[in-house]
C-alpha cells in the first residue's frame, strides 16, 4: 500500500490529531532519555511516540 507523503491529507480538518501533533511539535524533547547504548532495536522517533500516546489517550 502506498501512503502519502503528508498524511494530514487523509484527517479531516479540525480533527484532533491534528492540535495532538501541533502541541507534540513544541515540546523540548531534549529532557527526554535516549537509549544511547546501541542495545536492542533503533528508536522510534520520540516526537511520533508521543504523540501516538496522547492520540490513544484522548479517544
Amino acid at each position: 500500500m502506498f501512503l502519502p507523503y503528508d498524511l494530514h491529507k487523509w484527517v479531516p480538518a479540525g480533527h484532533i490529531v491534528h492540535f495532538i501533533l501541533d502541541a507534540v511539535e513544541q515540546l523540548p524533547i531534549t529532557d527526554f532519555r535516549v537509549n544511547k547504548r546501541g542495545s536492542g532495536s533503533e528508536q522510534y522517533p520520540l516526537k511520533r511516540l508521543f504523540a501516538l500516546k496522547n492520540l490513544a489517550a484522548a479517544a
